[in-house]
Parts: C-alpha cells; structure tokens; sequence
C-alpha cells in the first residue's frame, strides 16, 4: 500500500521488499534490453537539415559544439517548447564539460547515456546491478562496474557530474544515496536526477494505473517540493526544479493500456538520447 507523509508528501510503499528480497522484483526488468538512441527515419537531406538545427540550438543552450550545424538553425526550435526540453533532457541540461571532466551515470543499465556522454567529451563511468546490463555496456567499450547504490565503492570528490535517470524512487533511503552521491562528487560538482512526481498529471488522472506507481520497484514517490527538500537534505544547494513532457507522454501511454488491462512497455523507452552525428572520435 502506498502511503503519503503528512508533512513532505512524498509516498512510500508499506510493506516494502527488503535488501535481501528486493531483487525479485527485478527478474524481468531488462535494463540491458533498452532502445540505442533516437532513429530517424527521414532522408539523408532531412536528416542533416534536423541534425544542424539540434546542434545550433545545443550550442547555444549548453556550449556543445556537434556538426553539422546550421547557423541560427535554433531559431527554428522557438515554437517548440517539447522538443526543446527533450533535447535538454537528451544531455541531462548538462553544459560542455571542461577538459578530463568525469561523468557517473547510477543505474546506467545497458550504457546509452554513457555512449551519448562520451562523444560529447566526459570521461564516463556507470555503474547497474543487473550483470545482464553491465556486460552489454562492456561489450561496446564503456567502463561499467556491477554494483549498487547508495554503496557506491567510489572514493571521495571522484566525479564532476552524477545522474540517475530513474533511480532514485528505487533505493530504500533517499537521503543516505543522495549523501552517497554529495559524497562522490567533487565541491562544485553536479547531480541531476529523473524520476515521477507523484503530484503530477499522469497520477491524477489514472490514479492507481498510473505506470509512474510499479509496485514493488518504486518505494519512494517525490514531488517537487519533497525532493528538493531531499537533495537540501543530501547536501545540495542551488536545486533547480523541471517539468519533463517527453517522459510524461511516455506515462501517458503506459497507464492508459495498464487501464485497458493491456501489458505497458517492459521498458522505459530511451527514445531521447540521440545519437550524434559526425561526433563519434569525441568533442570537436
């Protein structure tokens, strides 16, 4: 049963799996089985003109310079709200990093963030407790270690930037993982966390089909204010707060065939983190 506490108004799962059980939740929750990036389907032609747009409008939002990029081309993306969060969402609202930057990636499954990161110039790791996910991030070159969190294994001040995509409602103390990550960071260092907000849309109007709830996986449910008192808590300061449309339309979905009695994706879908173009020996 989920419960909401009376002062924060996060919700928790009571009863809850234990450490030791937890894992049994996950027997089919394939990390390693997850899309590899954004496909398009359009023409050679299309597709450079879309690409040099995203990269015009990356470059000005977060100094990434990717080619091929048509000069003002983000002008193109002024109406469109959704895509330009999507590609903010596709870079974790991460700026260029400076030289020998490193990246953690919590919970990186199969490793298509890391891959993204790397082209764009951090020096990546991840770390996933399914050995399935591990071994598939391995096999494409990326440096993976099978573990869990919050006890990372990392020594202090290792990492400029930390993300957990989806990670967060799924451990069983929110503030000692958060710590943990405080801990791992470097002073000035950056954590940037997804995960459902319990107050949101998707909730109110499916309520107990909302695909954000999946019990017993998620134990701890945010909303805004409760996970910036979270990371407050953890140690962090300067908490910038987003909305994520392009999940949300994903929840959507999901919980509208769960109403139906329909089976929802395995997975979520990746579909956000795009392939670069032209960018593959790394920062140019």
């Amino acid at each position: 049963m989920l419960f909401r506490c009376k002062s924060c108004r996060s919700a928790y799962l009571d009863p809850r799996p234990t450490h030791d059980s937890i894992g049994l939740a996950y027997r089919n929750y394939f990390t390693h089985n997850v899309a590899s990036g954004m496909q398009s389907s359009s023409g050679f032609l299309l597709g450079s003109i879309k690409a040099g747009i995203r990269n015009d409008y990356l470059k000005a939002r977060f100094g990434i310079i990717l080619y091929p990029r048509i000069p003002f081309g983000r002008l193109a993306l002024s109406l469109l709200p959704y895509r330009r969060m999507a590609l903010d969402r596709s870079v974790r609202d991460l700026a260029l990093p400076g030289k020998n930057a490193k990246l953690l990636d919590i919970g990186c499954g199969s490793g298509d963030f890391l891959r993204a990161a790397s082209s764009l110039g951090w020096d990546t790791q991840g770390i996933d407790p399914d050995p399935e996910a591990v071994a598939a991030a391995r096999k494409t070159g990326l440096t993976v270690r099978q573990g869990g969190f919050p006890r990372t294994g990392f020594p202090d001040g290792q990492f400029d930037a930390v993300t957990l995509s989806h990670v967060i409602e799924h451990v069983h103390d929110p503030i000692v993982a958060l710590r943990e990550v405080h801990r791992i960071l470097k002073p000035g260092g950056r954590i940037w966390i997804a995960t459902p907000n319990i107050d949101g849309a998707g909730h109110r109007l499916f309520g107990r089909h909302w695909r954000g709830l999946e019990p017993p996986r998620h134990l701890v449910m945010f909303n805004s204010s409760s996970l910036r008192l979270a990371c407050e808590r953890g140690g962090f300061v300067n908490v910038v707060l987003e909305r994520s449309p392009p999940t949300a339309v994903w929840y959507f979905r999901a919980s509208f065939r769960i109403l139906h009695n329909q089976d929802p994706p395995n997975s979520r879908v990746r579909s956000f983190l795009w392939r670069w173009p032209g960018a593959q020996g790394g920062r140019i």
